[in-house]
């Protein structure tokens, strides 16, 4: 199940997370432990910026949820 990014930030650390992941360039490296919530922030930030204007790519192993254009 990918969860809305609302469920996983606090209101002034969604407006952050929100602010870095709609730039139009760079990169966003997601890393920790086993547990901590890589997968569900990366997939919940992947389905709130996919759109067909945007070229999205990632790097995972294993890719856990297949995602229409990324």
């Amino acid at each position: 199940m990918i969860y809305p990014i609302q469920f996983i930030f606090l209101p002034d650390q969604l407006t952050q997370f929100e602010s870095i992941i709609s730039k139009s360039y760079g990169i966003i490296l997601l890393t920790g432990p086993t547990g901590s919530g890589k997968t569900t922030t990366l997939y919940a930030a992947l389905n709130r910026v996919n759109s067909k204007d945007k070229n999205i790519i990632t790097v995972e192993d294993p890719v856990e949820y297949k995602l229409d254009r990324i």
